[in-house]
């Protein structure tokens, strides 16, 4: 499936320069990011910290976190 996203200049040099060292395609950095991480019950990676009410919310996604 394809997945369309505004990153910041930083994050897709980090996407990049990760995909190069790999010599993975950019999809597949994208992917095993979403897959690392433990998670919560809910299915949330738990290093993200969205569950506390003091953590920032995720860039870009301000106004969306709510505390548990």
């Amino acid at each position: 499936m394809q997945l369309h996203v505004t990153l910041t200049p930083e994050v897709k040099a980090r996407i990049d320069a990760i995909a190069v060292r790999a010599e993975a395609p950019l999809w597949a950095v994208v992917e095993a990011a979403l897959k690392a991480g433990t998670e919560d019950a809910d299915g949330i990676p738990v290093e993200w910290n969205l569950r506390n009410p003091d953590a920032e919310a995720l860039p870009g996604v301000e106004g969306t976190q709510t505390a548990a």
